[in-house]
């Protein structure tokens, strides 16, 4: 329980830092990304290339909302489901949502940060203990109609 404040005062940091850096790249690639949602929901998959961890979330733009639908490993050719819809701590206009939940497997927070222009999502999982937080940067897709 002494971890508390600073875990988060750390989220808070981190989660300043990350929108910070993609502000900065944002920037950089604004001509490119004349890309604007114009259905209120839609689904995308994320995938993480160093592991091959792929993730699909409905999100949806009207209600300012992102649900986690289901998830696949292909190291360990495990599939997770269970819709749980995430927290929105900020939606802002420019595409960019910081999201939260608890993780499902030690209840420690995760923290995402979603570019809905790109699309793509940063990732912060936090351990209890010394052990330092997961961080990783994953390509996302948008699900075409058939």
């Amino acid at each position: 329980m002494k971890y508390k404040n600073t875990l988060f005062v750390s989220i808070f940091t981190l989660s300043s830092l990350l929108i910070s850096g993609c502000e900065i790249i944002s920037d950089k690639l604004s001509s490119f990304q004349k890309k604007y949602v114009v259905n209120d929901s839609y689904q995308i998959t994320c995938y993480e290339q160093d592991t091959g961890f792929t993730i699909n979330y409905l999100i949806n733009s009207k209600n300012r909302s992102i649900k986690y639908i289901n998830s696949f490993s292909t190291i360990t050719k495990q599939s997770f489901a269970g819709e749980e819809e995430y927290r929105i701590i900020d939606w802002r206009n420019d595409g960019y949502v910081l999201a939260f939940r608890n993780s499902p497997t030690d209840g420690m927070p995760n923290v995402f940060l979603f570019n809905l222009n790109i699309p793509s999502q940063k990732f912060v999982g936090f351990y209890d203990g010394d052990v330092p937080p997961y961080i990783s940067s994953r390509i996302c897709f948008e699900a075409k109609d058939k």
